[in-house]
């Protein structure tokens, strides 16, 4: 008897096959716009074969216990916003639950923020404040220089125009011509007499060589400090297969305060040759291609621009150095830059390439990779290579399908090195792209949760990069990340930046660029990958965008 009861006890206590499990956190609209807490969301949670939904409180907050199989190890997380709220919905697809759970059993908090329709809407604040900075700009031989006003693409598209001249400091700016082209960060080619105030603001000179700049803020500031640059975008060289522009003339003015109580600053400016001949403070940065990962279809044109930029510090914005371009994948470039004291490390040349590979007639763009590279005292001029990662190549829906599902399943081929696939999904009118739903995942197809509108015109694209993982898009603004992707339609000969998602990302890259002053980076998290971007460079891919319309 003794025995078959020790015999029973070795058996040991049934493990539970279940585990509950707690999801919580709260939803917020875009920081772009405001980041406020978002109240009626929809927020439904997936793990195993458990299911559960919640709606968010007027604090954005939302609390899911789900009951599952001890051995799911991942959850999807898809959060839909209220009807009529202009934001548009998000799924986080198989993030490890192991990063959510506390040692109590109830999970870490998730912060969710909503991407918004309206990108221009205006961040709260104090009000504005602003002040100016005025001066000439004169050449080397002492000669004012004046503006040849050549007209620009604003950072949000639409029609080429000059840079705005600015009368008085107190202009309001709702006043002021043209005043969207002082955001088109990218100086274009041929551009004479240019004034860049803290990388993003940029203004002309007049036909005396003078410029007036004003610097506005919308925080609680007696004033602001910032680096200035000027010059010439006017030099450059051309064969038949490659190209590139850069400042013939320029100076750097490394702090700049503006008292922004309407007081105006008088700087005057004198350039010097931006030769690396003949100024010492001016040196090359060899860089080749190698596009060995890249999918080219028989025919398939390949466009490289490369666009050298200085970063003087971390708040100064970045002032662009030159355009390079080139049709050879394999070709090469030397980088006229700004030289940077050996053993300087708190200021960077950032290198950034983008290959646009295009149909064999020139007219559809078929993906993007793009390849950044950072140069510090210690390696600026030593060798470098842009190596681009693969393309994602969108199987499902197909280009042009009709007759679509309403809830479709999104897929793709997916490409060495790709950490996590973003995938953006936006609807069609004759007005433009409008956002509708975001995924993320580490597979190569998701399942979009929503039903589609019947017999409607959508547009998707699949994103991927070599850094970020998929728990570093958890409490990321989709706005800013739209923002990053945008890419100047301004730019010598590439045939890539024109689309209609383009299109969309410029608008959202003038909110952001008038909200913050700056355009964001790709690479703004601090996942663990993106410390070892100085050694390691940045390579990223957007595919082609695909067009298909629904059924009934």
């Amino acid at each position: 008897m003794v025995s078959g009861l020790l015999a029973l006890s070795s058996c040991g206590t049934p493990q539970p096959t279940t585990q509950e499990t707690t999801l919580q956190g709260n939803v917020f609209a875009s920081a772009t716009a405001g980041g406020a807490p978002v109240q009626g969301a929809r927020v439904t949670a997936s793990l195993g074969d458990a299911t559960q939904s919640a709606i968010t409180g007027p604090d954005g907050r939302f609390s899911l216990k789900l009951n599952a199989a001890r051995a799911a190890q991942a959850f999807t997380l898809t959060v839909e916003p209220p009807a009529r709220s202009n934001l548009y919905a998000s799924t986080y697809a198989n993030v490890p639950l192991e990063a959510y759970r506390s040692p109590y059993g109830a999970a870490g908090e998730l912060s969710i923020y909503l991407g918004t329709t309206r990108p221009s809407a205006a961040l709260p604040g104090a009000a504005p404040r602003r002040g100016c900075v005025t001066g000439t700009v004169q050449d080397t031989n002492g000669q004012p220089v004046a503006s040849n006003a050549l007209a620009v693409v604003p950072v949000s598209g639409g029609q080429r125009v000059p840079r705005p001249l600015y009368d008085n400091c107190a202009t309001e700016f709702s006043a002021i011509p043209n005043l969207a082209a002082a955001f088109a960060t990218l100086p274009q080619p041929g551009e004479t007499g240019l004034v860049i105030y803290g990388g993003s603001r940029v203004v002309r000179t007049d036909a005396q060589g003078r410029y007036l700049l004003p610097v506005q803020t919308t925080q609680n500031l007696n004033a602001v400090s910032g680096a200035m640059w000027a010059g010439n975008f006017d030099g450059g060289e051309e064969s038949e297969t490659s190209a590139s522009v850069f400042w013939s003339k320029f100076q750097y003015l490394p702090e700049v305060p503006v008292f922004t109580s309407g007081a105006t600053d008088t700087r005057d400016i004198t350039l010097e040759d931006f030769d690396p001949a003949t100024n010492p403070r001016v040196t090359t940065q060899p860089i080749r291609y190698d596009a060995a990962a890249v999918d080219k279809p028989t025919g398939a044109i390949f466009d490289v621009l490369t666009s050298p930029a200085f970063e003087p510090a971390i708040t100064s914005g970045t002032f662009p150095l030159g355009q390079y371009y080139t049709l050879n994948p394999a070709g090469s470039h030397d980088l006229r830059v700004v030289k940077l004291a050996e053993g300087n490390v708190a200021q960077n040349v950032t290198v950034e390439t983008s290959l646009f590979r295009s149909s064999a007639d020139g007219q559809t763009a078929t993906g993007t990779s793009s390849f950044t590279a950072w140069r510090d005292g210690n390696n600026l001029g030593d060798a470098l290579t842009a190596d681009f990662i693969g393309i994602p190549a969108p199987q499902t829906p197909g280009q042009e399908e009709e007759g679509a599902s309403r809830t479709p399943t999104l897929s793709w081929n997916g490409v060495e090195r790709a950490k996590t696939y973003a995938v953006g999904l936006y609807r069609l009118t004759e007005t433009g792209a409008t956002p509708v739903w975001v995924g993320y995942t580490t597979n190569t197809s998701v399942q979009v949760p929503l039903t589609l509108e019947a017999n409607a015109d959508y547009v998707w694209q699949v994103s991927t990069d070599d850094s970020t993982e998929l728990l570093d898009y958890i409490g990321k603004d989709p706005l800013r990340a739209e923002a990053a992707r945008w890419k100047s339609a301004g730019t010598l000969k590439a045939r890539g930046p024109q689309s209609v998602l383009n299109t969309w990302r410029g608008q959202v890259a003038a909110g952001v660029v008038q909200a913050t002053g700056q355009v964001p980076q790709r690479f703004e998290l601090p996942g663990a990958a993106y410390q070892r971007l100085q050694e390691t460079g940045y390579r990223s891919a957007d595919s082609q965008e695909f067009i298909f319309k629904t059924g009934n």
